[in-house]
């Protein structure tokens, strides 16, 4: 598989350039796996591993994503990162995983161990992204944000896509006026930092996508940046500066965009900042009618996972199934019965 690698992101040099000639720009079509929000519970812990071999091994899919949210309520240890990572090792083609904010914000909390949230996202960067610049499963170069502090942001070409992961966590969660515990100063930085990280890397990604003649701008990330009702607050505030990135990216692109969430738990595909949605109005954003945004399964009712296809010539470019898991299923009800 050629690498199409990107300038510097941030500072951080990639691991390898390689010129990309007509012929590999012209790629006409690529295959990837996402999905998110699991494990929850022992259950679907212990699948892992199965669920990892199953979707790294499915004919024609290239690549996996996992779209943060890998804890549910349960103590924010070494040892479970571990063996989560364990489990994306035995990816057979590269894997992306970009980080929820129940695997460290949420660490504070009693129930989750009662951790110093900072010390758990520095352990999240050291277990997950040992090698800045490379995915896990079998790891190949990408193009990262190492150099200012946020390695699990990443773009890289695959063609006829360019994909651009990027870290966010649920709007609730985040330094929010109100949130308890009351937020730190050092994690309001924290917040404004990444949010500044993800701006710049969209950026990146929709001028990497124009200038490698891309027929799509995929971006994937942990939170629901436009959840269920109408909007709050909290969510407007958190993601106002993401959101107007893509929507100023997605007006100077000539390609279809979409977005690739985990955080609604369930599967939904829709047009959020399409006219007639009250998306647009609280982004103060233009509306979008080029903009798809897909969220996959996830929690303690997760069964499934999408096998995801970009096709060059194709009306739409990208395309979806999703793929049932065997025995997913039981391990969701244990999950759901048993509880948090």
């Amino acid at each position: 598989m050629a690498a199409l690698l990107l300038p510097a992101l941030g500072g951080c040099a990639p691991a390898q350039r390689d010129s990309p000639d007509s012929a590999v720009r012209a790629g006409t079509t690529f295959t990837w796996a996402v999905l998110g929000d699991v494990p929850e519970g022992v259950g679907q812990l212990r699948q892992l591993p199965d669920v990892i071999d199953r979707l790294s091994a499915a004919p024609g899919v290239r690549m996996a994503f996992h779209l943060g949210g890998i804890k549910g309520l349960r103590p924010c240890s070494d040892g479970y990162y571990r063996q989560v990572r364990e489990a994306f090792d035995r990816s057979r083609v590269p894997l992306a995983y970009t980080f929820g904010g129940e695997e460290w914000l949420e660490c504070g909390r009693s129930e989750n161990g009662g951790f110093d949230p900072q010390d758990r996202l520095a352990a999240l960067r050291h277990t997950f992204v040992p090698r800045p610049g490379y995915t896990l499963g079998r790891p190949v170069p990408v193009a990262s944000q190492a150099g200012t502090g946020f390695p699990e942001n990443l773009v890289l070409v695959r063609p006829p896509v360019t994909f651009a992961a990027f870290h966010t966590v649920e709007a609730e969660l985040d330094a929010v006026p109100g949130h308890s515990p009351r937020p730190l100063p050092s994690l309001v930085a924290e917040e404004a930092r990444r949010s500044e990280a993800a701006v710049r890397l969209i950026r990146e990604g929709f001028r990497s996508a124009a200038s490698m003649q891309s027929a799509a701008v995929v971006l994937l990330t942990h939170a629901d940046l436009f959840p269920p009702g109408e909007p709050d607050t909290a969510t407007v505030r958190a993601y106002r500066p993401v959101v107007r990135a893509i929507a100023a990216g997605a007006r100077g692109f000539r390609g279809e965009v979409y977005l690739f969430t985990a955080d609604r738990r369930s599967h939904v595909t829709d047009a959020p900042l399409a006219r007639g949605s009250h998306w647009p109005d609280a982004y103060d954003v233009a509306p979008l009618d080029t903009f798809t945004r897909v969220t996959v399964d996830g929690g303690a009712g997760a069964t499934s996972y999408l096998s995801v296809t970009a096709r060059r010539h194709a009306r739409p470019v990208v395309s979806w199934t999703r793929v049932r898991i065997p025995g997913q299923a039981a391990a969701a009800a244990a999950a759901a019965a048993a509880g948090p």
